[in-house]
């Protein structure tokens, strides 16, 4: 919320807040698999040479 330091509380019910964990996990892992497939191999390496 603008203006303030507290978080605004939000309710939800377990099954939920169970979808919501799931969401996030995955997308985590997704952001987490894409940086790791432009940050390695031959991308990366030096004049693009690669064995």
């Amino acid at each position: 919320m603008t203006g303030t330091r507290f978080a605004e509380k939000t309710c939800k019910t377990q099954a939920a807040w169970d979808a919501f964990d799931d969401y996030t996990n995955s997308n985590a892992k997704e952001q987490t698999d894409k940086f790791q497939r432009l940050n390695s191999g031959c991308s990366t390496q030096a004049e693009g040479s690669c064995s």
